[in-house]
């Protein structure tokens, strides 16, 4: 994106880069107000990540304020799965060993093929190994 381009409205929460073969989605640290929110910001979200015509999604979560509550979980679920559902490798980085535990319960759960990290450059190797 050049920076003269209007803002998105995933942010300030997501950061989208794309290059030649990968897509990088950054959470940030920003909160959501609420989950009427959660939803309109990652459907938004969806919505660029589908017009992307690469192969791979890396997505960096550590940034991201920890947050598992029942409301959360059941509006990102069936978002999350169309996310990840548009690309034909994916990886997630993480902060922690509890985050990576998490993405992989969610990754099980949606049915999605990934690979979740704590480092980004061995996750994008991994990406751009396949």
């Amino acid at each position: 994106m050049q920076p003269h381009e209007p803002r998105p409205a995933f942010h300030p929460w997501f950061e989208l880069d794309v290059d030649a073969d990968v897509a990088l989605m950054t959470r940030t640290d920003a909160p959501f107000a609420d989950l009427a929110e959660v939803e309109r910001v990652h459907l938004d979200l969806l919505e660029a990540l589908e017009e992307i015509d690469v192969p791979c999604l890396l997505t960096d979560l550590r940034a991201a304020p920890g947050r598992n509550d029942p409301g959360f979980e059941r509006v990102l679920a069936p978002i999350r799965e169309r996310i990840y559902a548009a690309f034909e490798r994916r990886a997630v980085v993480v902060r922690s060993a509890i985050g990576r535990l998490q993405v992989q319960r969610h990754a099980e759960q949606d049915g999605i093929d990934m690979r979740v990290f704590l480092d980004p450059d061995e996750a994008r190797r991994w990406l751009r190994s396949g």
